[in-house]
């Protein structure tokens, strides 16, 4: 929903200046009443659970959708710790193999 109200500035502002078409503009505009109209069908369906539980409903919606977006990104960083490990071992590998190179060579000369 937050997403939604910040893509529709925009989308407004990339009309204005000419950088979309009105066939584009009109489609946002359409899918932006049917969300809209589907939050609307998803707060009665709450309040028909029970009274008053739709006051509590997009907020708790909001709250689990960012913990999901923020296990995603924590999983990420530890994928991506991995691979970065991976990469520095093999460089210093490299790196090593380098050396012992430049060793033999030294000691191959004397």
């Amino acid at each position: 929903m937050i997403k939604l109200k910040e893509s529709t500035q925009f989308v407004n502002a990339l009309y204005v200046k000419g950088s979309i078409g009105d066939d584009a503009h009109d489609r946002f505009k359409i899918e932006n009443k049917l969300q809209q109209l589907e939050l609307e069908e998803c707060a009665v369906e709450a309040e028909s659970i029970k009274k008053g539980w739709a006051k509590f409903f997009f907020p708790v919606c909001q709250e689990v959708t960012m913990n999901e977006a923020l296990r995603r990104r924590i999983n990420s960083i530890e994928d991506r710790k991995e691979v970065l490990s991976q990469e520095w071992i093999n460089e210093v590998e490299k790196i090593e193999k380098k050396v012992e190179k430049q060793q033999k060579k030294k000691s191959a000369k004397k």
